[in-house]
């Protein structure tokens, strides 16, 4: 962006100071007189980023902060901040009073060139010739670390071709210029660990979380990357406590028959495992259904008489069973008792409920860029509509604590009715929208949708965020499968509830199916200590994956839309 200018300013005339251009050939000299001399010599100064750690990069703020104690001092001087990809709130609040130019809008670089011309008092057409030669010898100061950038583009470059010895020397270069550079340490920590992505972090089979680099990016980075990297150490660990108490587990079995030969057994160690793990579920399931089996006390007297009687009748060759249960006529209370537990039992169709998909699965597909940006809304009879190019967010509110989550692609409007195990209730709203963003509010809660993104935020009565989409594509929907994008906290703890209430499974960091079979009834549902509940449509299959490398998100199978309840709930 800051190279394109300079072409234009330099094709106008105008004699420009590029650090990456201007200083290219002073390699091995001090630097800073010629920056000094720039600053000083300059009417107008543009600088340039594209994050907000840009603009206070060590050197770049440096450089922008001096323009700025010379402009207090010569009115005569401008600061034109250029940003793109951010939002103007972002810079810093030092730019506050300035005049900016976003760099993404259509046309920019004429705006941004005519205005350098009135600053200057030349129009576009006159600063070519001979009049031009005052406005010649004025400096433009682009400013925006440009090499930095450069070089952090570069090390990741090696990173991917694992030249982990050379990837580590472009991560110093840029330390060197900017010593709280997040990105440089990010990169140092993957090469010390030898990944080519950060995604790879979590197949690490040793936690990073001792390294002199993840100390650095805690103490330097922004929120949303460190709890990025704690969730991977969680992970790593979390593997390696399963894989120690498998060995354990594993070990123990093997102790227990020391007798058997390995040629010998029909099945491996393994196999027993988890073939003794399996009746022991059954049985926890028989004696949720059934309750403990009955312990029945016989006297000694009652025991010689049975055994007695039981002999009498193998003299005469009759031959009984050994469990008096096993030929006793049940009564009236049992056979009902044991008919409800067999309705039960057909009810019982958890399905895939707790299941663990393939790796393969996980992975959301390759796809363009999806905008979900809002251009217009439109209100209907006890909804909401809202339409971007990507498609339409259809908000309903069922009751003062209960809202529903529509989405499928287009300008689509034949959603499907709410489900009548949602109890409707006379609901109260009201509808605010300003520049940011559009907000839907109930008695109980507030549905918060922002313009730039599309991306929907829950919150309660007193504006407590207690859930939100990710901002960067919110949601995604494919033919025959749907994506919601969620920003679950650490401290989210969600639980997904089962057909039984002691059937309820925690979620931690993991992926698993949270619906049930066909036959069943019961709507799937997600539930948090933060106060809300997330309920879907019965008879779908849903899948919960609260891992980052892969989401987290809730994906919805066989169907092309989006469909959800979100409830506050205490």
């Amino acid at each position: 962006m800051a190279q394109d200018v300079y072409d234009a300013l330099t094709d106008k005339g105008y004699r420009v100071f590029f650090s990456r251009i201007s200083l290219e050939d002073k390699l091995g000299t001090e630097y800073e007189p010629y920056i000094f001399a720039a600053l000083n010599s300059a009417k107008v100064m543009l600088a340039f980023g594209t994050t907000y750690d840009y603009y206070n990069a060590v050197w770049v703020k440096n450089e922008w902060s001096r323009f700025l104690k010379i402009m207090a001092k010569d009115k005569g001087k401008y600061l034109i901040p250029c940003f793109k990809d951010i939002d103007a709130y972002d810079m810093p609040k030092e730019f506050a009073k300035l005049q900016s130019q976003d760099m993404g809008k259509v046309g920019a670089m004429q705006d941004l060139l005519r205005g350098i011309d009135k600053i200057f008092g030349k129009d576009a057409t006159q600063n070519q010739g001979a009049n031009a030669q005052p406005v010649i010898q004025q400096v433009v100061q682009a400013s925006g670390g440009g090499n930095v950038t450069a070089l952090l583009k570069r090390g990741f470059m090696a990173l991917e071709d694992k030249d982990w010895e050379k990837a580590n020397g472009f991560f110093e270069d840029v330390l060197n210029a900017d010593a709280e550079n997040v990105d440089a340490y990010l990169g140092k920590l993957m090469a010390e660990c030898k990944v080519p992505q950060k995604e790879n972090l979590p197949e690490l089979k040793i936690s990073f979380e001792k390294s002199k680099n993840y100390e650095k990016i805690v103490r330097f980075g922004n929120a949303e990357l460190k709890q990025e990297l704690a969730q991977y150490i969680d992970i790593i660990k979390e593997r390696n406590e399963t894989k120690r108490k498998e060995g354990i587990v594993i070990t123990h079995v093997e102790n227990k028959r020391p007798n058997i030969k390995p040629e010998e057994s029909e099945e491996t160690n393994e196999e027993k495992y988890r073939r003794i793990a399996r009746e022991g579920e059954l049985e926890r399931q028989k004696r949720e259904l059934y309750g403990p089996k009955k312990i029945e006390v016989i006297k000694k007297e009652e025991a010689e008489k049975e055994a007695s009687a039981s002999k009498k009748y193998k003299d005469r060759g009759i031959s009984l069973p050994e469990n008096k249960q096993d030929y006793k006529i049940p009564t009236y209370m049992e056979r009902m008792k044991e008919e409800q537990a067999l309705r039960r039992m057909e009810v019982l169709d958890e399905g895939d409920f707790g299941t663990i998909p393939g790796e393969s699965l996980l992975y959301p597909p390759g796809h363009s860029k999806i905008d979900t940006a809002v251009k217009f809304c439109m209100k209907g009879e006890g909804y909401l509509d809202i339409l971007s190019s990507y498609g339409t967010l259809r908000i309903s509110p069922i009751s003062p604590d209960i809202v529903r989550i529509s989405f499928a692609k287009g300008q689509f409007t034949n959603f499907p009715k709410s489900s009548s195990k949602i109890k409707r209730k006379p609901v109260k709203y009201k509808l605010r929208e300003n520049p940011a963003f559009i907000q839907l509010i109930t008695e109980k809660l507030c549905v918060q949708v922002e313009k730039k993104t599309g991306a929907v935020s829950f919150m309660d009565s007193r504006g407590k965020v207690l859930l939100g989409e990710r901002t960067r594509e919110p949601r995604m929907v494919t033919e025959g499968k749907t994506w919601e994008f969620f920003e679950f906290g650490k401290d989210s703890n969600l639980v997904a509830k089962g057909v039984l209430e002691n059937r309820n499974m925690r979620m931690g960091l993991s992926a698993r199916y949270i619906s049930f079979g066909e036959n069943c009834e019961e709507m799937p549902a997600l539930f948090s200590p933060k106060g809300y509940e997330l309920i879907f449509p019965e008879k779908r299959k849903i899948l919960c994956c609260s891992i980052p490398m892969y989401g987290p998100y809730i994906a919805f199978e066989n169907t092309d839309m989006i469909d959800y309840y979100f409830k506050i709930s205490s």
